[in-house]
């Protein structure tokens, strides 16, 4: 059992007007089993992968500066995130390779 799941969730929001141009908003809501949860968020128009790699390293952050164990991580991503097999493999490679990280499962 991952002892730490991130939910990634991304809205599309339509330029109403002038004022109010069209965006794309992505969130990750960060819940550490045991206790504790956190928010990323980017309204900037990142791509899914790098924002990703965003709420990963906040998972790595909040490991090392508070001294926990290696984290087993799950991530849900929504129907509208398609990711190749190859930029599953990436992800989990980049991130498996730092201590802080024990394993990374993408769904």
């Amino acid at each position: 059992m991952a002892n730490v799941q991130i939910e990634i969730t991304i809205r599309n929001h339509g330029g109403e007007s002038v004022l109010r141009p069209a965006y794309r908003a992505l969130n990750a809501n960060i819940t550490y089993i045991g206790g504790g949860s956190v928010s990323v968020n980017d309204l900037t128009g990142i791509n899914p992968v790098d924002f990703t790699g965003k709420a990963l390293d906040k998972v790595v952050a909040s490991i090392v500066s508070n001294g926990s164990e290696p984290a087993d991580v799950a991530i849900t991503m929504p129907a509208e995130i398609v990711l190749s097999a190859g930029l599953k493999t990436h992800i989990t490679d980049k991130y498996n390779a730092d201590p802080a990280i024990n394993s990374i499962t993408i769904s």
